[in-house]
């Protein structure tokens, strides 16, 4: 799901007002990893980060098992 999206000038008027809004072809992990301090903007960033970092090891983790079977079998 795509929050609302904006330009950078507006983005930079709409942060200074305390509005946040996810930009124009930003996932929402990169939108989340931009916030993650930002209290009331990211539920619970921290763990939010955490567990993308976690997704982005087991997929690593299965590219590299998918790859060895390859070559292996």
């Amino acid at each position: 799901m795509m929050l609302a999206t904006c330009d950078d000038r507006s983005d930079t008027r709409e942060n200074a007002m305390g509005i946040f809004r996810q930009n124009a072809g930003e996932t929402r992990e990169d939108y989340v990893r931009r916030h993650w301090n930002r209290s009331g903007v990211v539920a619970n960033g921290v763990t939010l980060v955490d567990l993308y970092d976690r997704i982005r090891a087991l997929e690593a983790r299965v590219a590299e098992l998918e790859a060895r079977a390859r070559h292996d079998g």
